[in-house]
């Protein structure tokens, strides 16, 4: 019988241990330059850091007094304030690939129990989409697949800037309110919000809208933002710089043109402005985008965005 154990100072050693033996399973492990040791750094501070944070809680799976299995358990309170019910999300979720299928399940289970008994309504399952044994498990308990990200990555070269065609500004923000940008949010169609049948279209591009406007203070490093010829916004690239390990590397976590200025070259130019901040910081760049958001995929391998470096399987359940 699987158990869950909280992870706490007194027996994260251990859990460091099994991360160390199996960290190929996570997120970013397959990005060039970045090795065990980055990942493996990169998650012991995601736990240290979940130590000091109220709705954030760590927890290995237990066979025994052996770890097995570990995830992380999150509260999210900015998607309860926008979809009106409890949130909650479990992630860099990986368990020892000699586990039975039924131990899976259970562990998966005994999980996500722990969030339903605080009253959460919507649980956000995040996996490698490698991991197929951890995603048909939480398939049955209820979970729903509803996207697989796909992470695409670029080395930083010589940057050549792309201008805007005319009649369009190009206004750049640091941590700071952008004016208007939340109408760009309707730009993201194919998002796994969008995919629940539980949300809706409407109610999954108001998440977006809020996603958009709000990522860009205390989130996004840089935003570089297209305003058409009446200064309304028309495009955004926005970069966000993550540590993994020793080594910096550079997310587009905000890619989008509106519908109707699309085919102009506005996406590339922005891209073009985003990758020339990043040169000199890191030399590389990565974004991810719905693996079924076919025109989007041959839109960053056009800009030079050629390497796939993993995917990621979100799956929703709903305790209703």
């Amino acid at each position: 019988m699987i158990g869950l154990n909280k992870i706490n100072h007194a027996n994260r050693g251990r859990c460091y241990n099994f991360i160390e033996m199996n960290c190929g399973g996570m997120i970013y492990s397959n990005l060039s330059g970045v090795g065990s040791l980055e990942i493996t750094e990169f998650v012991k501070k995601q736990i240290q850091d979940g130590f000091d944070d109220e709705f954030c809680q760590w927890y290995e799976f237990l066979l025994g007094s052996k770890t097995v299995g570990i995830a992380r358990m999150r509260y999210l309170q900015w998607d309860t304030n926008v979809l009106k019910v409890k949130s909650g999300m479990i992630d860099f979720i990986i368990v020892n690939d000699e586990l039975e299928f039924s131990e899976v399940v259970n562990g998966i289970r005994n999980l996500t129990s722990k969030l339903i008994n605080e009253k959460v309504v919507f649980v956000a399952l995040k996996v490698n989409a490698g991991l197929y044994k951890i995603i048909h498990a939480a398939e049955e308990i209820g979970y729903k697949v509803v996207d697989t990200q796909i992470i695409l990555e670029k080395e930083v070269g010589n940057p050549n800037i792309k201008p805007l065609s005319e009649g369009f500004s190009l206004r750049e923000f640091s941590n700071e309110e952008v004016p208007g940008v939340e109408v760009l949010g309707d730009i993201f169609e194919y998002t796994r919000f969008h995919s629940d049948q539980n949300i809706g279209n409407d109610k999954a591009d108001k998440v977006w809208r809020e996603i958009i406007k709000s990522s860009c203070i205390g989130f996004s490093d840089r935003v570089f933002l297209a305003n058409d010829c009446n200064g309304k916004p028309a495009a955004i690239v926005t970069v966000h710089f993550q540590q993994i390990g020793e080594k910096l590397i550079a997310n587009l976590f905000s890619v989008g043109v509106l519908i109707d200025y699309r085919g102009n070259g506005m996406g590339s130019s922005l891209i073009s402005y985003a990758e020339n901040y990043c040169s000199g910081k890191t030399d590389r760049i990565i974004v991810e985008t719905q693996a079924c958001n076919y025109g989007s995929v041959s839109f960053y391998i056009k800009n030079g965005f050629k390497r796939c470096a993993g995917a990621q399987t979100a799956l929703h359940y709903w305790n209703n």
